[in-house]
Formats: structure tokens, sequence, C-alpha cells
């Protein structure tokens, strides 16, 4: 899809626009008819298609809330719907909005749509569909280069955003551990920032026993793909850990998933393609801020030869951990991938992201991103981020009484308390055990990041979810928001 920004209207074979600001349009009389009529309130979140014959109308109400998540939703619902009609271009004219967001805002929203809402996973079908082919922006102000620079950076995280979504859609038969790192590291091509693969006897001298151990059941080799950008050369001492787990398939070992548990576990990588995408999309901005990604990518299987519950393991940070699940794998991955950031590039803070518990599925659904945080100022930016990005997030409370549940008598500490306390609190203080007193940011995504409608800017599948919000954090924390 080619996505393009002008001042002036120009000849597509649909036109999205607000239906409270067309007063000014050629549609007008039209329009007014059908308010005064009853038949689309201008006032309300819908979609109308009008078809004329020769050009497709589609009209937008008010978003639910002045937002970016509901307005960035609107436009991406119209964007979808001129797909679904089969329109092959579409005009966005944002000169017809008449609510509070920020031209900038605005329009970096709406390129942002465009690459969403014309988004779908065909990878695996013999018949493809087009698509849009062509989307322009209508924007008065389009020549400011505050409104460029915007546009500029909704085109780079709209095609962020699918980029993720579609290497989640992949099988874990085509996706591999190989094939998911050939994939990071073909996104990084002609990118300003440099690539390292750990492979397993570099694992082994680095001691990731606790990666190992997670994918010793498979036939598939596990990575470590480290990443590395340098934005801020006068504090190389600065330099922010960008961790996301890789599981590409999450079979539960032999703490078994049921079979409906397991039929989309290949998006069990969402983290790592989350964080690769972000970093990616930051990288490129030229952010002054010094990151390093550090993404640990494995399946995890069942054979005689893979771990198992019960067992005793290492990790490369020198604590003892009891399984009490294999099915407790993410986070085991990630200390590792904590121990790596903090021991071998000096990280001085930590973020993570992994589709990581049920539990956080279950306390706060599709639409809310877990986060654990223990630093104030890394508090501070991701919640500007959330609003930034339009990607929400709810802080869960690191209550120290429930370490209890983490107990072990014959190790430091059990990757799983099986079903005592919370879950995705659990998991959360497993992980703060291997910060080594770093400031934290943990954000679950297992709820965010795998849907099952089609609406808006969202298709069935995965969602990209934590592509922007990281994007939107590293950009508070460089002061570049």
């Amino acid at each position: 899809m080619e996505l393009t920004i002008h001042a002036a209207g120009g000849d597509a074979c649909a036109y999205a626009l607000f239906g409270a600001g067309c007063g000014d349009t050629k549609w007008a009389p039209q329009i007014n008819r059908l308010i005064r009529t009853g038949r689309f309130d201008a006032e309300k979140p819908q979609v109308k298609v009008l078809d004329s014959g020769e050009e497709l109308l589609l009209l937008m109400g008010r978003p639910e809330a002045e937002d970016v998540r509901h307005l960035k939703g609107l436009i991406g619902q119209a964007v979808r719907r001129a797909r679904e009609e089969r329109a092959d271009t579409l005009e966005i004219n944002l000169d017809t909005y008449r609510g509070t967001i920020a031209p900038a805002a605005l329009v970096r929203m709406a390129a942002q749509a465009a690459w969403e809402g014309n988004y779908v996973f065909d990878g695996y079908r013999s018949n493809r569909e087009a698509g849009l082919l062509h989307v322009s922006i209508q924007y008065a102000g389009a020549g400011q280069a505050p409104i460029q620079e915007a546009f500029a950076a909704g085109c780079r995280l709209g095609q962020a955003v699918a980029a993720a979504r579609t290497v989640v859609n992949r099988t874990s038969r085509d996706l591999t551990p190989q094939a998911l790192t050939d994939w990071i590291i073909a996104q990084a091509a002609g990118g300003p920032y440099e690539t390292e693969i750990l492979d397993c006897g570099r694992l082994e001298e680095a001691g990731a026993k606790a990666l190992l151990n997670v994918s010793a059941a498979a036939e598939t080799a596990p990575r470590m793909v480290i990443l590395r950008y340098r934005g801020d050369p006068d504090h190389p001492d600065q330099v922010t850990a960008l961790l996301g787990k890789g599981i590409t398939f999450d079979s539960g070992g032999l703490s078994l998933k049921s079979k409906t548990g397991m039929l989309t576990m290949h998006h069990d990588m969402g983290g790592a393609a989350a964080a690769a995408a972000a970093f990616d999309a930051a990288a490129r901005t030229g952010l002054r801020l010094n990151v390093t990604a550090v993404l640990p990518i494995c399946e995890n299987m069942l054979s005689p030869v893979g771990y198992r519950p019960g067992d005793v393991i290492g990790t490369m940070n020198g604590k003892t951990v009891l399984i009490k699940s294999t099915d407790a794998e993410g986070r085991l991955v990630l200390a590792d991938a904590m121990t790596w950031a903090i021991r071998r590039e000096n990280a001085a803070r930590l973020i993570d992201i992994a589709t990581l518990t049920g539990g956080a599925v279950s306390a706060y659904g599709p639409l809310i991103n877990a986060i654990a945080v223990t630093d104030d100022g890394l508090r501070a930016a991701v919640q500007a981020a959330s609003g930034d990005s339009g990607e929400l997030v709810w802080e869960m409370p690191l209550l120290d009484d429930y370490m209890r549940y983490l107990k072990a008598d014959h190790a430091d500490l059990a990757n799983s308390s099986n079903g005592a306390g919370s879950a995705m609190i659990n998991a959360a203080l497993f992980l703060r055990s291997f910060t080594e007193g770093r400031p934290w940011l943990h954000i679950d995504s297992a709820g965010t990041s795998w849907t099952d409608k089609t609406a808006g800017c969202y298709a069935y599948g995965a969602t990209g979810a934590g592509t922007v919000l990281l994007y939107d954090l590293l950009c508070r924390m460089a002061g570049q928001s």
C-alpha cells in the first residue's frame, strides 16, 4: 500500500470524512439530509457507508472519547470498511475533524490507522485480496514540518505494527527460532544498529541454563538475539535494556496445555516481535537514547530429554529454580535475558514485554496490558506513553507477601505457585528477583496480543500489541515525545 499526505483533495474511489465537519465539502447537502432524517448521527461513534455508484462515502461520527485509542479505532474502521467494499483508493479528509486532538497527533494516528485498518494476514491463503493500493490523507497543514514529521512517524509505526502482526501470525512450523532470528536480522538491514546472535555454544559458555533447559526438548535450537543502538554516545553508561519473550511455540512441556489452549501458542513470541519492531522504529527515528534489545528465542516442547516438574535448574544469574510447572517457561528465559543485559550490556534499567500469564488475561481482559514497575520515572513514562499510543496499561501491586508462594525447600525459588495467590503477580515477582536492583518495568501482554475479532484497526489474529507503546515509551525517555 502507498500512503501519502497532501493539502488539497484528490481523486479516489472512496472518501472518509467526519460528518460533523463536512459543511464545506461537495457532499454537504447529501450528508445534511441524512442527518435531518435521522439516518446518520454525526455525534455517535459510527461509520456509515454510502455508495453513489461513482464513489464511496464513509461517514465517520464522533469517537466515543476524544483520545488516541478511540479516534484511531474510528478511522481504522472506515479504512477497513473501504477495503471490504473493494475500493482500491481512499482519501481520509482530516480537515473535517472537529475534535480536540492536536494536529500532529491526529495526522500520526491517521497514518497508523491506514496501515492497521488495511491489514489482513493472508500468507497461507490460495486467494489473496489486494486491499487498498493507495491511501491519501487530506490535511490543510500538510506542508508544515511538524505535520510531515508526524506523518512519517505514523507511517513508520503503522508498518512496524503490520510487520509484528505478520511474524506473530506465522505458524510455529513456519516460524522456528531460527526463522524468527532471521526475521529480526532482516528487519535490521540498513538500520543504525548492530546485531549479535548467541547460538547454543555461546549460550552454554554464558551459563544460560534456564533458556537451555526450556529448549532442551525441542528439535530446534535456541537463540538469543542482541541488538545495540547508541543514540546518546555522550552517556555510554545510560543503557536501557529492552527484553522480549520469544517462545515460538509453547506446548506447556510436560505440564501440557489443553488442545484449545495450545491452538494459538505460536503467538507466544509476541513480546520479542513487538520489542524488535519498536527497537527498529526507535533506532531509525534517531532517538537520543542508548538501547540494547535482548531477545531469548526457543520452543517449549516435550520429550524424554526435556526438563520436568520437580527438577532444580540453574540460571545465568547463579540462582537455582525449582520447576513446579514446565508451562511457566517465559519467566525462565527472561531471567537469563535480564542477567545478560545487566552483566554483559551494563544496562542501567530494564523493560520487558511478554505474553506471560493467563492471570493477566483473566484480570484485565483483551484491552489492557498488565504492568509492574519499580521506578517512579519509568512509571510516569509508561503512563504517558499509554496516552500517546492509545495502548492501555494498568499497574498490578507487587506485594512482597506473595513471595511466599515462590518459596522452595531445595532451591532458591520456584518458578510457579501452582495456582496459589495471583499468577500474574507471582510471575512479576519472580522476574523482579533477577533485576539485581535495577529500575524495571514489566509488561504482560498476554491479553492484548491476540484478537478473535476483526474490527476497526484489528484483524483476527495478532494485534502487534506493545509495538507503539514501547516506541512512545522510548520517545518519552529520550525527551522526544
